[in-house]
């Protein structure tokens, strides 16, 4: 296999859950590749029961929690529970795109430096999925976040992998090994800053986050916040910033220089869609 595919769900098993599974199912080449996972961290028994029936029906192993540990637990239960070196996660708001386990398998099997790998997503609204589940070679369109338009991707997708302070925590990469290395994903941050965490905690190793620029996956931005008043998202996120500044100092919005320092430039290798290829990084 080449790949572990992980994905965490709080409210979504009507809709997202489905949806996302189908996409992956549709996008993700033979089932002999992939493992996946799911885990339901609703804490709820009528939603845990519906998660269960949705990733049986796709022949996804079901993990669950019996309260609501936020997204960090969610992802080391999931690593845990794999059992391929290469593993990826995925919001269930995620509509995946054609060639994806290629590009972040051969992007994690090539590049022992890199920390984590964030895919490259477009914002999409819940009215998009009907026709791209309906056809899996549709293109991804890309929406402005807010206005939620149209608007045109300038993205050249043979483009090179560039370093971030961290990756996509909607849809990202990495190895078993990396994930030992820090220890998993620090479970304080219940909601927001997990992959923040993550990415400062390898750089500050040497392994910085890179982020690949194909294949485009669609993401419907925010789509169990919106629906979910009761996670509070506001104070999560507040009260991550919190942990985060004083965990690691200085600005949260750019991972220190102090880390990203050590992470000196190296041949990286990359999947595009015309073919191999690679440049220093």
């Amino acid at each position: 296999m080449k790949l572990a595919v992980g994905i965490p769900c709080y409210n979504g098993a009507d809709t997202l859950l489905p949806n996302c599974l189908e996409a992956i199912a549709q996008r993700s080449g033979p089932r002999d590749q992939y493992e996946l996972l799911v885990v339901d961290d609703s804490g709820r028994q009528d939603h845990r029961d519906k998660s269960r029936r949705v990733a049986e029906k796709y022949g996804a192993k079901w993990l669950y929690h019996d309260h609501n540990k936020g997204i960090a637990a969610g992802w080391n239960a999931l690593v845990r529970a794999s059992s391929v070196k290469n593993i990826g996660l995925l919001n269930d708001d995620i509509i995946v795109a054609p060639g994806w386990i290629d590009a972040l398998s051969y992007f994690l099997d090539n590049n022992p430096h890199a920390g984590m790998c964030s895919m490259h997503f477009n914002f999409i609204v819940p009215s998009d999925v009907p026709a791209l589940l309906a056809d899996p070679q549709a293109p991804m369109p890309e929406r402005d976040p807010f206005s939620k338009t149209p608007k045109k991707d300038n993205r050249d997708p043979d483009g090179g992998p560039g370093v971030m302070m961290c990756p996509a925590g909607c849809c990202f990469g990495f190895t078993r090994e990396k994930f030992d290395l820090i220890g998993g994903f620090d479970e304080c941050y219940v909601s927001f800053f997990e992959e923040s965490d993550a990415g400062t905690h390898l750089a500050s190793k040497g392994f910085p986050t890179y982020g690949i620029q194909w294949p485009t996956l669609g993401h419907i931005w925010s789509a169990t916040f919106n629906s979910a008043p009761e996670l509070g998202a506001s104070s999560r996120m507040n009260n991550s910033r919190a942990r985060y500044v004083e965990k690691w100092g200085g600005d949260f919005t750019v991972t220190d220089p102090k880390f990203m320092a050590r992470c000196t430039p190296k041949l990286t290798k990359w999947l595009g869609p015309s073919g191999e290829h690679e440049g220093v990084r």
